[in-house]
């Protein structure tokens, strides 16, 4: 009888834990689009390994990237026309994908 009893009252307890668990949405992802023309430059010899998850040929691997943006979209934003550029060096002895986590 007290085994009975034990299985319903943590039955009790443990049936409202399971179902109080918060329930996850799905954040709304804004669509977009581009197309362009990336330009690519860097310390490395040509073509630059770090982009293939190989070690860079100095011991980092410095360079910058500028994306032209012919015609585009973020959800209802037009980026048509805008220029993106960016720098970015890797620590050493640690490929440039490496370096982004």
């Amino acid at each position: 009888m007290k085994t009975l009893l034990l299985a319903l009252l943590t039955a009790t307890i443990a049936i409202p834990l399971v179902s109080a668990e918060p329930k996850q949405e799905k954040a709304k992802q804004a669509k977009w689009k581009i197309t362009g023309q990336l330009e690519e430059a860097c310390s490395c010899n040509a073509a630059c390994p770090c982009w293939f998850v190989s070690k860079p040929t100095r011991p980092t691997c410095g360079g910058s990237q500028v994306l032209f943006i012919q015609k585009g979209n973020y959800g209802n934003v037009k980026l048509d026309g805008l220029a993106i550029a960016n720098y970015a060096e890797s620590p050493e002895n640690q490929t440039m994908m490496d370096s982004f986590g």
